[in-house]
């Protein structure tokens, strides 16, 4: 009998950090062409680590499906083949 592995469940702090780089992307995107006081530097600065977020969040949820799916099914050339056709 093979071993059941949990189910994923959300995790809020990741959502949390989602809803940052969403908004700092958007402000970004909103305040590109309009002249502001504050610094250009910052308004950058803000929209690349929106941008960073999403990078880091999406290898941590892409690695660990694929823990999952390696620990699930071995760590086989056609587990790996299927798993990054899914993708």
């Amino acid at each position: 009998m093979e071993k059941q592995l949990p189910e994923t469940q959300r995790i809020f702090g990741l959502d949390i950090l989602r809803a940052i780089a969403i908004l700092t992307v958007l402000f970004r995107h909103m305040f590109s062409d309009v002249p502001l006081k504050t610094s250009e530097i910052v308004v950058d600065s803000l929209y690349l680590n929106g941008v960073e977020i999403f990078f880091v969040l999406s290898g941590y949820l892409v690695g660990g499906i694929l823990f999952r799916t390696i620990t699930k099914k071995g760590p086989y050339f056609k587990t790996l083949f299927e798993f990054w056709r899914d993708r």
